[in-house]
Parts: C-alpha cells; sequence; structure tokens
C-alpha cells in the first residue's frame, strides 16, 4: 500500500523577494521617464491647439476690422490728439503719462473673446470699456485704465480660460495680486502678442542681465510711437493691417508663449500686459534673487516646455522655435518691416 505525502509548499525568500522588488523598481525608473514625455508630448500638443486658435481668431478680427486688435485701448480720439499734438504725427517720443491718458486697460486678447467663442464673457465685461460711461474715460495719469477694474467685471477678471493657458505651466492660474494698486484676484494668459525686438522700458540699461554687445542696439519703444512688431501699448495710434507686414505673414511672429511667474506685473490677458519683446534670448529665466514684480526687463517669451517656445507667424501657422535660436535671427523675426528676408525652416 503506497503512502501519499503530501509535499510542503515552498514560500519565497528573502533574497527573491528583494530581487523581485529591485526588477520592479529598474522597471518602473524605465518606463516613469517614458510615461513623463508622453504626458509632456500632449500637453505640447494641446498648447500648440490654444496658440493656433488665438491666431485665428486674431485673423477673424482682422477679417472684420481690417486691422489688428490694439494692444491696449482707448475709449475716444482723445489719445490719437494728443499723440498728433506732441509728436506732430512722427513716431517721436512722447511722455509715456500723456500716451497713456483716457485708456480704458482694455488689452488686445479681450477683443478677440468673441472668436474664441466668448461672447457671453467680453459682453459681461463691456461695463468696463464702455466709452459711453463716463467712469471709464479718466484723465488723471494715477487711475488711467482703471475701467477694466470696476466691480461688476470683477467675475469675468478672474475666469482663467483654458484656451489662454499652457497645461505645462503650473503658474498659469489666477493670481492675487494687485490691479493698478488696488487688491484683485486676476487670471493669467500664456500667450502674448509679439512688441517686435525692442526692449519695453529698459530699466537694466544697454548692459542689462540679458543683454549682448553682439546683438547691436536694443532701442527702448515703450515711450514711443513705434515698436516694431504688432502688438504693443500705444498700437491704438496706428492701426496695423497684415498688408503693412512687408517682412511676409510667414516670415513674422505674430504671438507667443510666456511663463506666468516671471511676469507677474504684465499676465493678466484683459489688460495691457498682454504683449512681450524678443529683445532678450528665447526662453530666458530672471534670477530667483530678483523680484519679479519686474515690468517690462523680463517681458520676454519663455515656455515650459523642454528645448523651445509655441509662436504663432503672421499667416497663423505655428512652429515650435528652439530656444538655441541665433538671437539676431530671432529679433529679424519679431519685425514686421524690417527688411530681412529670415524665416524658420521648420
Amino acid at each position: 500500500m503506497s503512502r501519499i505525502t503530501a509535499g510542503r509548499q515552498r514560500g519565497f525568500t528573502l533574497v527573491e523577494l528583494l530581487v523581485v522588488i529591485a526588477i520592479i523598481g529598474v522597471l518602473v525608473a524605465l518606463l516613469l521617464p517614458a510615461v513623463q514625455a508622453a504626458r509632456e508630448a500632449a500637453r505640447r500638443m494641446s498648447c500648440a491647439n490654444n496658440v493656433k486658435n488665438v491666431a485665428l481668431a486674431i485673423h477673424n478680427f482682422h477679417d472684420s476690422r481690417k486691422h489688428l486688435p490694439f494692444g491696449i485701448n482707448y475709449n475716444t480720439n482723445f489719445g490719437r490728439e494728443v499723440y498728433r499734438t506732441a509728436s506732430g504725427d512722427s513716431p517721436a517720443a512722447v511722455s509715456k503719462y500723456v500716451a497713456g491718458k483716457n485708456t480704458n486697460g482694455k488689452g488686445w486678447i479681450v477683443d478677440v473673446l468673441p472668436q474664441l467663442e466668448q461672447q457671453a464673457m467680453y459682453d459681461g465685461m463691456k461695463p468696463g470699456f464702455d466709452p459711453s460711461n463716463p467712469d471709464n474715460r479718466f484723465i488723471v495719469t494715477a487711475t488711467n485704465g482703471r475701467g477694466m477694474g470696476r466691480p461688476e467685471i470683477r467675475q469675468y477678471m478672474e475666469r482663467q480660460l483654458p484656451v489662454l493657458t499652457c497645461p505645462s505651466d503650473p503658474s498659469a492660474t489666477p493670481r492675487e495680486g494687485n490691479y493698478h494698486w488696488e487688491p484683485a484676484l486676476t487670471a493669467v494668459t500664456s500667450y502674448k502678442g509679439v512688441a517686435g525686438d525692442t526692449a519695453l522700458g529698459n530699466v537694466f540699461g544697454a548692459d542689462g542681465l540679458w543683454s549682448n554687445a553682439q546683438w547691436g542696439s536694443v532701442p527702448d519703444c515703450f515711450e514711443t510711437l513705434g515698436c516694431n512688431g504688432l502688438f504693443w501699448k500705444m498700437s491704438y495710434y496706428d492701426p496695423i493691417p497684415f498688408k503693412r507686414i512687408s517682412d511676409g505673414l510667414s516670415n513674422t511672429l505674430m504671438i507667443g508663449e510666456a511663463v506666468a511667474e516671471q511676469d507677474l506685473h504684465g499676465a493678466a490677458y484683459f489688460s495691457d500686459g498682454d504683449w512681450a519683446a524678443c529683445n532678450m534670448q528665447l526662453n530666458y529665466f530672471s534670477p530667483p534673487e530678483l523680484v519679479r514684480d519686474n515690468w517690462f526687463d523680463v517681458r520676454g517669451f519663455r515656455s515650459l516646455h523642454p528645448g523651445g517656445v509655441h509662436f504663432a507667424m503672421a499667416d497663423s501657422s505655428v512652429h515650435f522655435v528652439n530656444e538655441g535660436i541665433d538671437h539676431n535671427v530671432y529679433r529679424a523675426l519679431s519685425t514686421k518691416d524690417g527688411g530681412e528676408s529670415t524665416g524658420l525652416n521648420n
């Protein structure tokens, strides 16, 4: 009679368990970068789509108005008449305080909200820029531009629009700050209009943190009438149609990415900070020890995508521009009528 002996089941030894854990750890280490890269690729594609949509909105605005939206809007012809008196109708330097009078602070992005399927939001913001409302016609310098800060439109100031938000930028969220020296929660934009290759109130001067003697002259256009790009503070003086972009629509940068926390003063989408310049190297980030209330010294184009920044050309085509682009080429692409034949090959 045979006896069947039940065998004892053998478990994992400690060494075997540690080996399995080590293998799993190696697999995770190998796969995690691929997962992160896939997520960033998806975020980058979403960002490119946002840039495309904003560019198309600008084109639709141009189709109806026959010019690009203004960098900052005025309520009456008062601003134009002041310019003509001060400058004799020439792009000469005039006081930035004179230039800002009687403006309501409405940035160009507000003008294209209807083209971004945000008509209701645009209508809700009208009390802040309606020229028939005398409260919006501030002549005193200290209060110019405050029309967009009216209490009844605060809800729209705080609304962060996905189409204006780069998903790779964690700082692209409504920010606690101030709007014309009053506490306010303000939504931001990840996309700004190109002012050209000129400086915007260059506090650091020719020897600034981002300056390079090989780049040549970087004139300051903040207090003059003529930045050489497509969007800037006083562009309402001289509306720009596409036909004036003599360098070619496909050779001229129109809008690009910005990182909100790097430009706290000009981050709000509805105000006059929705433009930046190509005077500094692409993807320049200010040193962490600097206070980033910054005004204009770091108002450049940058992103948190590895290696470059999305731009839309004036023909609405979208390109991912390598951060290593030659700076003089980058500057040439930012001007509308500089006479350069430079273009992007990507």
